[in-house]
């Protein structure tokens, strides 16, 4: 039996469990995988708290026409663009086209924003607002969907300017209207409303839960005014940060740069950056290009010098009939000589001139500097060192 002073403790704790596992199933339901229309490069993806399962809070659908091509919408319409604050749908001219078939775009979480400027047939009233002229309507619009130019005449254009464009549009206010038929929409977007999208709608959407329970560390949270003194809520990441900003979907993270390789040749960190890196980069490859033919050039220099060494050496020990010969460098036998100087001459011999020289041990020999490097000369040079090498005597 569990006493009275547990009763309390235990059923906050069930609570919190219960609110916890609800929770991560909400953020299991709507995760990456179900946030993703279409296949490869044609695939849309978009932020929590949209996706495309009913766990998701703002779920759309993924209409599939073909393989390669399929769209996002609401219902019936087609959604153009999602932003951090509004989505923007499709709203084709349509002469038939009832005032309550768009009541699907009034719903829990978005509503038209008054930004929008709808197009009316058949009012009963005049209607006060944006002022459109006939001969605009009959130029965009004229000719589409069965829509003769009398139809385009007969269209009125209803907006209120004069509230905020945040506001949002209640469908209630379009009954008032005494009009039949939606005939299309201009929709005002931009960072400053001050772009038109032609038969397209404008939506707001916004969330219900407090700030505190939706948005994520480094995101802030910003009101949406609603009928009837309800606030709804929207989360993004502040500067610096880059994400959806909601703790259910991606958070917020901070900003990585672009700048990447790949991307300083596509242009996206701009010209000059772009005409930079490419010129350094043929100075860089250039250089490496370079440094590698230098190393390779030295390597090979000194791998024939070393094989003309070994070959030398073997051929004056064979000549001097396998007795140990000492070797001396180029420049060791041009300073012994003076460099080969007419004053050490001593005379010509065969196959070359002979000239007197002291090495560094202030001994004095006679240097032969063969006249011709080919094959016939060196084989007579090995000839002659064998002859006097056969000769005994100390001056040699």
């Amino acid at each position: 039996m569990i006493s009275h002073q547990w009763v309390i403790p235990l059923t906050i704790l069930t609570l919190v469990f219960v609110l916890r596992a609800e929770a991560q199933t909400s953020s299991i339901k709507c995760n990456p995988t179900v946030r993703t229309c279409g296949y490869g490069k044609s695939a849309t993806r978009v932020s929590y708290p949209f996706g495309f399962s009913s766990g998701c809070p703002i779920p759309l659908s993924c209409n599939f026409t073909t393989k390669t091509n399929s769209s996002v919408r609401i219902g019936e319409f087609k959604v153009l663009n999602v932003t951090r604050s509004s989505l923007l749908v499709e709203l084709p001219v349509d002469c038939n086209r009832p005032i309550d078939s768009i009541s699907s775009l009034f719903g829990q979480h978005y509503a038209p924003a008054w930004s929008n400027g709808l197009l009316l047939q058949h009012c009963s009233k005049s209607l006060n607002g944006c002022l459109i002229p006939t001969s605009f309507v009959e130029g965009r619009f004229d000719g589409v969907h069965n829509c003769s130019s009398r139809s385009s005449r007969n269209v009125s254009c209803f907006s209120q300017e004069k509230r905020n464009a945040e506001e949002l549009l209640g469908h209630d206010v379009l009954k008032t209207t005494g009009c039949k038929f939606l005939f299309s929409s201009i929709a005002a977007v931009g960072p400053d409303k001050n772009s038109l999208e032609f038969q397209a709608l404008e939506l707001r959407w916004w969330l219900r839960e407090p700030c505190e329970s939706l948005c994520s560390l480094n995101a802030s949270c910003r009101k949406v005014e609603l009928s009837g003194g309800r606030v709804g809520h929207q989360c993004q990441c502040d500067d610096g940060f880059e994400g959806d900003g909601f703790i259910a979907g991606d958070g917020c993270r901070r900003e990585t740069s672009d700048c990447v390789a790949s991307s300083y040749f596509s242009g996206r960190c701009g010209g000059k950056t772009r005409v930079a890196v490419l010129i350094g980069g043929l100075v860089a490859g250039a250089s490496l290009m370079a440094g590698v033919a230098a190393i390779c050039y030295c390597i090979r220099r000194h791998t024939n010098s070393l094989k003309s060494r070994k070959s030398a050496r073997r051929l004056l020990c064979e000549a001097a009939g396998n007795k140990t010969v000492p070797l001396f460098t180029y420049k060791d036998i041009e300073k012994a000589t003076s460099g080969f100087s007419e004053k050490q001459r001593l005379g010509t011999g065969a196959y070359g001139t002979v000239y007197a020289g002291k090495l560094h041990n202030y001994e004095w020999v006679a240097i032969k500097k063969i006249r011709n490097r080919d094959t016939d000369t060196i084989d007579q040079v090995m000839n002659e060192i064998k002859l006097l090498s056969s000769v005994s005597h100390p001056n040699l």
